[in-house]
């Protein structure tokens, strides 16, 4: 077991301490009681306050920084290009303060699921080391630039905070969305098997020589035909009442879980369209850079940092890929029980009634979309790298252009003309 597994665990541990990070940002002004968190209007009141400041030093940095210059189009960009991050950075700040409501709501839901958490797989491992030596070295030139600019150490730290929060909410919303995932998959797989095997119990109480499918093969057969057997009908109701109040839970939970995928939907839209978008110029700009400055060192420094944001990408639109395929996995297997229960007669009615509520709420389950723009997800990664390249193949056509574009008039040579 390595050391970095030690510290953190399983899924549950890596978002305690993601969440813990939040909290020393100002982003959770929560608070413990008694095993339960709870909003502290003392702590809302200090992070507004240290999120005033940040803002106040981040103006005061790009106001720093605003020089006129002569030099070429991909110089300006590159002297003022980083300054966007912090503006971007601070607006997603400020939204996930005004919504930590949403969030405490998030929390208290994945601190009471009774789901066992995964272990952080490897590729989690590998972005993480990745985009934390990207953060070691960007301190490193943001104390460079401070003392080029003569900046003070609340300002270094202040955008080394805004800089590690352009990661770490990536990694949160995708965290957050697999812990959600192993709830969902707990109450759509093990609780409906358990269902299952209780209506297995119910028939052969009834039915003491028949399986569930045989008992739905037979009452096909013999079309309603009254058994023989002689069954007590306080047997029979306990049976069918443990059934529904179990299939009463699993709705009710299911509504929960509803409710609180809206929550993070909402919480992370602003976030992730913020990021998806900075990400996406920011690869742009490296790439054409590069035509600018084609040196070696600027070559390496290029892969450093594209390889950084290429995986923030695949942590955002990865995100829903295991929900969307729980959701779907869970329609399914609602289908068949229904199927099943349906085929055991008129004493099932209501089971099946149940098992159709949840099917319904399985089918209502939110769809994780951009600010109602388009839907996050895999299919997102082709559409944005498509993008990127096409700016940049009509960039590079304008570069190496020699003679400007121009329009010359059309002659036409027919002889109907």
């Amino acid at each position: 077991m390595t050391l970095t597994h030690k510290i953190l665990g399983d899924q549950k541990r890596l978002f305690l301490w993601l969440l813990l990070y939040l909290r020393i940002l100002g982003l959770a002004p929560f608070v413990d009681v008694e095993g339960k968190c709870k909003k502290s209007f003392v702590y809302q009141g200090l992070s507004s306050s240290i999120h005033t400041i940040s803002s106040v030093l981040t103006l005061a940095f790009i106001l720093s920084r605003l020089r006129s210059s002569n030099s070429e189009i991909y110089e300006y960009l590159y002297n003022y290009w980083d300054q966007s991050l912090g503006i971007i950075m601070v607006t997603c700040s400020w939204h996930f303060l005004m919504s930590s409501t949403k969030l405490l709501s998030i929390v208290r839901f994945l601190n009471r699921s009774k789901a066992s958490p995964l272990p952080v797989d490897w590729i989690t491992y590998v972005i993480i080391g990745v985009n934390v030596i990207a953060l070691v070295y960007a301190s490193i030139e943001n104390i460079n630039l401070g003392e080029r600019y003569s900046f003070n150490l609340v300002s270094i730290v202040n955008l080394g905070a805004l800089f590690s929060l352009n990661f770490f909410l990536a990694l949160f919303l995708s965290i957050v969305m697999k812990l959600f995932t192993c709830e969902l998959a707990n109450l759509t797989d093990a609780r409906l098997t358990s269902t299952s095997s209780s209506f297995e119990n119910t028939v052969k109480y009834i039915y003491p020589c028949e399986t569930l499918n045989e008992r739905k093969t037979r009452y096909c057969e013999d079309n309603n035909a009254t058994r023989s057997e002689i069954v007590p009908e306080s047997k029979k109701m306990k049976s069918v009442k443990e059934s529904n109040s179990l299939l009463y839970l699993i709705k009710k939970k299911l509504i929960s879980c509803n409710r609180t995928a809206g929550l993070i939907h909402s919480l992370f839209s602003v976030v992730v369209f913020a990021l998806l978008a900075y990400e996406q110029v920011n690869m742009v700009l490296l790439v054409l850079y590069a035509l600018y400055d084609s040196s070696p060192s600027h070559f390496w420094s290029l892969l450093f940092f594209t390889v950084p944001s290429a995986l923030k990408l695949w942590l955002i639109l990865d995100s829903q890929s295991g929900y969307i395929k729980v959701c779907q996995e869970g329609v399914h297997r609602v289908k068949r029980l229904i199927a099943e229960v349906g085929g055991l007669g008129p004493r099932y009615e209501q089971e099946v009634w149940q098992l159709r509520g949840i099917l319904a709420e399985l089918e209502r389950m939110p769809r994780f979309t951009i600010l109602g723009l388009f839907e996050l997800g895999r299919h997102c990664l082709l559409a944005m790298g498509s993008v990127v390249l096409t700016y940049v193949t009509i960039a590079v056509q304008f570069t190496t252009s020699n003679n400007p574009v121009t329009c010359k008039p059309f002659t036409c040579n027919c002889s109907l003309c």
